[in-house]
């Protein structure tokens, strides 16, 4: 293999989008152009530059901007001749990707089809906490707003001291998603920020939610399940990075009514031990679900998933990541470990008498609009295949994801109708009445608790996006 079919396999494999264009006819010609033009600059300059040396210049710029590729080559061939009139800009500078007439990479119909009489969701927040010199959290604002007002000082003073680290009146400012994150589970509205020990900070988002009596033994009517999902992508959308480039995707899902206490009381009763019993076997039946669910999980060596405290970072598994992609998975892992969690209880707990309600909250309004409608996603997944279901949602059927919708919907009507079998191929019943409800993170949340959880959970996800990248 010569020197300029292997600079252009390189190409093709960081640029997938390339194979939309014919070799001979397209992709060969434009490589041609631009060495071409690579070796006229390079003369011009005074540098001589053997085939190799122009090969390896060319595909360097190819790969920065392999959108160069899919252009037609009467266009390639008119910006080149632009630039080279200019001695003092590069072709490497000159061939950046360019703003000028980009459109937007994920273009939301679904969301300009609502009718105008839907709330309006509030926009993400970025929350603000002031840390004391003994590394403690003493002062915590909803809004960056919030903190520039009551500090009497500039937006751009406190977004500079969030992102550099600078002092703003001798105070020291993060923004909170950039603090670790954990839920506390409470019966009252004692909502605010604490510190704890060994000098790690930690935001304390507390919310009215119960622990998860799943594997309690006494008589119950009813339990409630509820998850917080997100997903996120690496590398991320923007104007300046070139269309077409491999990328990967990252799910955080969090169940912070599994979050254990690690901390042993020498003095506990025997009902403590017995409750400490409880969460210590439901916490198996947890962890065993997310492996049964899932296969690429984010080790907890790699700061990733922490299945004590209920959060499961995973690796999108299927192909096109995007963000919509990934929220809408990310909704879907959340049910599929409900459902290995309910088959685990059922083996050994009669739930026939037991209603069951599955709350899923997702930080996307895409994911939200297409999933609010719960009896219409059951009638989707109530199609024998892929091939026989009808999207009748709000927007077209391509920009719903069919691919990953589908399967969503056909998990979560098996979970209403109890239609699953243990090991012996025995029907099991996961509940009397069962229901999945989706909502949007920002409405369950909502004056009660600030947007640093929801930003946190949201870069638990990017950060699961970029180890999936380099993991490959």
């Amino acid at each position: 293999m010569n020197t300029q079919t292997s600079a252009l396999k390189r190409v093709i494999q960081t640029t997938p989008r390339v194979f939309l264009q014919g070799v001979e006819v397209s992709l060969e010609p434009k490589f041609q152009i631009m060495k071409q033009a690579v070796e006229e600059e390079s003369a011009r300059n005074g540098i001589s530059l053997d085939d190799k040396q122009s090969t390896i210049a060319t595909a360097s710029i190819l790969s920065t901007n392999p959108a160069l590729l899919v252009t037609t080559n009467l266009i390639l061939r008119s910006r080149l001749t632009k630039y080279l009139k200019h001695p003092s800009l590069s072709l490497t500078d000159a061939m950046q990707p360019r703003k000028v007439g980009r459109k937007r990479m994920f273009h939301n119909e679904i969301e300009e089809t609502n009718h105008v009489n839907e709330c309006s969701l509030p926009r993400k927040r970025r929350s603000v906490v002031e840390i004391s010199r003994s590394g403690e959290d003493i002062r915590y604002w909803s809004t960056v707003q919030d903190a520039a007002k009551d500090l009497e000082v500039s937006l751009s003073s406190v977004y500079t001291a969030c992102r550099k680290g600078k002092l703003v009146k001798g105070r020291t400012l993060k923004y909170a998603e950039d603090c670790p994150l954990d839920i506390c589970i409470h019966n009252d509205s004692d909502f605010g920020l604490t510190a704890l020990s060994e000098n790690k900070i930690k935001l304390i988002d507390c919310f009215d939610v119960s622990k998860l009596n799943l594997m309690n033994t006494e008589n119950q009517s009813k339990v409630s399940i509820i998850a917080f999902v997100s997903g996120g992508t690496y590398p991320s959308d923007d104007l300046n990075s070139a269309r077409g480039r491999r990328r990967a995707g990252g799910l955080a899902l969090h169940f912070p009514q599994v979050a254990t206490n690690d901390v042993l009381n020498p003095k506990e009763t025997i009902r403590d031990s017995m409750v400490g019993h409880i969460q210590k076997k439901l916490l198996e039946k947890f962890r065993l679900s997310v492996t049964k669910a899932f296969g690429m999980i984010m080790p907890e060596q790699f700061d990733g998933s922490i299945v004590k405290d209920g959060l499961i970072l995973l690796g999108f598994p299927y192909l096109r990541p995007s963000r919509n992609r990934c929220d809408l998975y990310a909704c879907h892992g959340a049910i599929k470990v409900v459902l290995q969690l309910l088959k685990q209880t059922s083996v050994e707990k009669d739930m026939r008498n037991m209603d069951v309600d599955i709350q899923i909250c997702s930080d996307s309004s895409y994911s939200w609009k297409l999933l609010k409608n719960s009896q219409q996603v059951l009638r989707w997944g109530s199609a024998s295949g892929i091939e026989t279901f009808e999207f009748d949602g709000e927007g077209p059927r391509y920009l719903a994801n069919p691919d990953l919708l589908f399967p969503l919907a056909k998990t979560m009507n098996r979970i209403v109708k109890s239609d699953v079998v243990d090991d012996l191929g025995k029907r099991l019943c996961l509940g009397r009445n069962i229901t999945i409800t989706f909502h949007h993170s920002e409405h369950v949340l909502v004056d009660k608790i600030t947007g640093g959880y929801i930003n946190h959970l949201s870069f638990c996800a990017k950060k699961t996006a970029r180890w999936q990248f380099h993991k490959r």
